[in-house]
C-alpha cells in the first residue's frame, strides 16, 4: 500500500523517544556546556564524575557536526527523506576515514607516549636517587 504525501494542513506524527537509561545508556553534558547548567546538573551528569571515562571532554560528536555545517545550504532544499540520506552518507563517509586513520594515529600516539614514558622514568629514578641519598646522608 503506498502512503500519499502529507499536506499542509495535516501534522505530522511525533517521533518515539528512545529510553536511554533503560538501554544501560548514562547521559552526561560535555565539558565545555556546563555553565550553561546549574549547579546539579554538573555534579550529576558530569563527565569528571563517572567510572572509565578517563580525561575526556566529550566534544567529539560536536565535531562531526562541525564537518556538516557546509552541507547545510544544500540540504535546505531537500525534503526529509533526502536529508537524513544525505546526513548517513557524510557521517558514514567521515566514519569510514576516521577508521582508516585510526592505525596511524594510533602509531603517533604510542610513539609519543614511548617518548613521554622514557622521560618520565628518567625524572622517577632521578628523584628515588636523590631521596636515597638524603635518607643516608641523614640516617
Amino acid at each position: 500500500m503506498v502512503q500519499k504525501p502529507l499536506g499542509p494542513h495535516e501534522v505530522i506524527p511525533s517521533i518515539p523517544q528512545l529510553r536511554l537509561s533503560q538501554q544501560g545508556h548514562t547521559l552526561l553534558c560535555t565539558k565545555i556546556s556546563p555553565p550553561t547548567h546549574i549547579a546539579k546538573c554538573q555534579m550529576i551528569f558530569s563527565f569528571n564524575f563517572m567510572h572509565f571515562v578517563g580525561q575526556m571532554d566529550g566534544e567529539a560528536p560536536e565535531r562531526g557536526w562541525s564537518n556538516i555545517n557546509p552541507m547545510a545550504s544544500s540540504m535546505k532544499a531537500m525534503g526529509p527523506g533526502c536529508h537524513c540520506d544525505m546526513l548517513d552518507d557524510h557521517f558514514g563517509d567521515w566514519n569510514c576515514k576516521k577508521t582508516i586513520g585510526l592505525g596511524i594515529s594510533l602509531l603517533y600516539k604510542m610513539k609519543d607516549a614511548l617518548a613521554e614514558r622514557a622521560a618520565h622514568h628518567l625524572h622517577l629514578r632521578n628523584l628515588m636517587l636523590s631521596s636515597l641519598s638524603s635518607i643516608t646522608l641523614h640516617g
